[in-house]
């Protein structure tokens, strides 16, 4: 191994992009400046730049460069607009198959219009969107480290009875193939980090060897355990060794999970399959390609004879022998485990409608329409509730607010009402929780985020919440478990559950959770073994903890009850213990609320000479008894006040203050309490 070994396959900083040539690894690290759309359109072309992810930052960051290095040529915002759009374009054309250059080419292209409504200065225009450009750098990536840790959930769910895993792999997926820690390179990282790798096998990858030289370098470097194969070699090895995953990428993924990824991948998909092992492509959804609905639909790049003919020039082949050089296959959904993503695991069969669902979440446009719930922040404290409607006015303490002036305008804008303004917010859960015009509960924001965090509440969760009260929980658990989660929330009053059902709809929630009017301590939750986590807000809920055992998981999963009377915790626990429940434990809910303000005061003077000038100073402004011998003709007391005011001004400097920024605590204790209790049981 080098020294001079480096994972990083593109180096950026505004005005200077360069790539790692991976044509001439690992025998050498060097390094190919990209100065334009064209430089970079020949490395992706050539292959010096390969991975879909990598290939989409490589191509955007191009061309910011070319942008910025020549800002001075455009003239116009629609002039920029036009050379964004062609150029993007044009580096569509080097490679066929990969959707992720795509993709990004789609979301700048769409961000162009709504830029130009910010700015009417070409150059203050150039410079958002560059700054636009260079988050896709950052986010690939956040995702990768994403798809790391939910892959390696995932694969060892599904292997209970081992300790340490034995995985395969194909191509090169690793941070040469993105930005950084790779997608299915990336979980096995990840596995490698838990503590979960005994060891990962990994195919050559003919005809271009990304196995054998970039694979191989990418372990090498990390020190993972690996074992090379030939391609060839994959059916045996899982007839003699156990392999407990195949894990892949993706260049392509369409909306039914067929996914396009290097040659050899299909095979290897019917050899897992035939051998019962789970098989899971690694993918960011920026590779999903809902526009096309299954593989028959996806182009297939076709490489020159030479790459399969020979090896840096050197002819392994017949001369004049024909060949066939596909660059991917397609293996088809029906024999895919699981595609990991950044938001999750799907099954090929739900993936369409899952990222349907994140989508709409993710591009619900931050403009105020016409039926959006707005928060109106006229002050602290002071929250207002309404839905926007056309022709509508709404009475503040600042006047008129008409509801036209909101339509149309962004989230956080500041809205001018006749007698002053206000800013109209989007409904969150912290916001939604000090707004609320049914509120009925006393949990605060600081618990439940503790709710949250100890009840491992994350995307993907299934939530079991008795108790829907006001609703304000039920907005966090579902903005942590969303886009693939679900919450399945119980009320005993059926106005309240009438009210909450009606909320989630306008706050476009439905798709998360689902509401139920039920007494669950009489009646239970209706579910079986399907929950990863339960939250109970009722009077005895004792009496629900074996309802609560019914309803989670077989593998075990996590409580928390809240209640506001110890002697109902005392009840809990004790029931929780004779339950076999694990790590009990209660945290009492109080909030203080401290405020900090700036205190003015006179600063205080070390040096003797200041302390004897201010005992001077405070001497000469009392009134003493004259010490002359009378035969003077006495002073008035107008003569000396005059007197007193001269001196005291000759003597005394102007003093000085400093400020101190001060902690208040609270002058009222809240007059009501809680206690959150949270408890663990594992049943298998």
């Amino acid at each position: 191994m080098q020294d001079d070994q480096t994972l990083k396959a593109i180096c950026y900083q505004r005005g200077s992009l360069s790539i790692l040539d991976q044509l001439k690894l690992p025998d050498e690290s060097s390094y190919i400046p990209i100065n334009s759309v064209d430089d970079a359109w020949k490395a992706i072309h050539t292959m010096s730049i390969r991975g879909a992810p990598a290939i989409a930052v490589c191509g955007v960051l191009s061309l910011a460069i070319e942008l910025n290095n020549s800002r001075s040529k455009f003239d116009s915002i629609s002039s920029v607009q036009q050379f964004v759009t062609a150029e993007l374009n044009y580096l569509l054309t080097a490679r066929p198959t990969a959707v992720n250059l795509t993709d990004a080419a789609k979301t700048i292209i769409d961000y162009l219009i709504p830029l130009s409504n910010k700015h009417g200065n070409v150059s203050s225009y150039i410079d958002e969107l560059l700054v636009f450009m260079e988050q896709f750098l950052e986010r690939d990536l956040a995702d990768n480290r994403s798809i790391g840790r939910y892959g390696a959930e995932a694969i060892c769910q599904n292997n209970t009875n081992h300790k340490k895993l034995n995985v395969l792999t194909h191509c090169n997926t690793g941070s040469l193939a993105t930005v950084g820690f790779g997608t299915a390179l990336g979980v096995i990282r990840q596995l490698a980090v838990n503590d979960a790798l005994q060891l990962v096998y990994f195919t050559e990858t003919r005809p271009y060897n990304q196995g054998s030289r970039l694979t191989a370098y990418e372990l090498l470097h990390d020190r993972i355990p690996h074992t090379l194969i030939c391609d060839s070699m994959a059916g045996f090895l899982m007839q003699k060794e156990p392999i407990h995953a195949v894990i892949v990428g993706a260049d392509r993924i369409t909306a039914n999970g067929d996914t396009a990824n290097k040659i050899g991948t299909y095979q290897l998909a019917i050899l897992a399959k035939h051998h019962h092992i789970p098989f899971y492509v690694a993918a960011p959804t920026t590779s999903i390609d809902l526009t096309k609905q299954t593989g028959n639909e996806i182009v297939i790049e076709q490489r020159p004879s030479r790459e399969m003919t020979s090896i840096k020039g050197i002819n392994i082949a017949a001369e004049g022998v024909q060949v066939w050089n596909p660059a991917f296959d397609i293996t088809p959904a029906h024999l895919i485990t699981g595609i990991i993503t950044e938001h999750g695991v799907f099954k090929p069969d739900e993936l369409e409608e899952k990222l349907l669902s994140l989508k709409e979440v993710q591009t619900m446009t931050n403009l105020i329409q016409e039926g959006s719930k707005v928060i109106l922040y006229l002050g602290y404290n002071n929250l207002h509730v309404i839905k926007a409607k056309v022709n509508e006015v709404y009475q503040t303490k600042f006047g008129a607010l008409k509801h036209n002036d909101l339509i149309g305008k962004e989230f956080g804008s500041k809205i001018i009402c006749t007698k002053g303004y206000v800013h109209a917010l989007s409904v969150i859960p912290e916001l939604w929780t000090l707004a609320l015009p049914h509120r009925t509960q006393i949990l605060y924001m600081a618990d439940i985020s503790l709710i949250l965090l100890e009840l491992d509440i994350k995307p993907g969760s299934i939530v079991i919440e008795a108790g829907t009260g006001s609703g304000s929980l039920s907005h966090s658990i579902i903005r942590s478990l969303r886009p693939n989660g679900h919450l399945y929330t119980f009320e005993f009053h059926e106005l309240r559950s009438n009210l909450a059902r009606n909320e989630f709809e306008e706050h476009d929630l439905s798709q998360f959770v689902t509401v139920q009017h039920r007494d669950v301590l009489s009646n239970g939750f209706e579910h079986e073994n399907i929950a990863d986590a339960v939250f109970l807000d009722l009077p005895a809920p004792w009496n629900a903890i074996e309802h609560v055992m019914k309803v989670l998981k077989k593998t075990g999963g996590r409580l928390c009850t809240f209640s506001p009377c110890i002697e109902q915790v005392q009840r809990t626990c004790q029931r929780l213990h004779m339950n076999n429940f694990e790590e009990i434990n209660t945290v009492e809910c109080l909030r203080r609320i401290h405020e900090f303000r700036y205190q003015h005061r006179s600063k205080i003077r070390f040096t003797a000479d200041q302390n004897q000038e201010e005992i001077i100073d405070r001497k000469s402004n009392k009134r003493e008894p004259d010490d002359d011998d009378g035969n003077e003709e006495e002073e008035t007391t107008t003569n000396k006040k005059l007197k007193n005011d001269s001196e005291t001004t000759t003597k005394r400097q102007p003093q000085e203050t400093e400020s101190t920024l001060t902690a208040i605590g609270p002058l009222v204790m809240p007059g009501h309490t809680g206690y959150l209790t949270f408890a663990y049981i594992k049943q298998e």
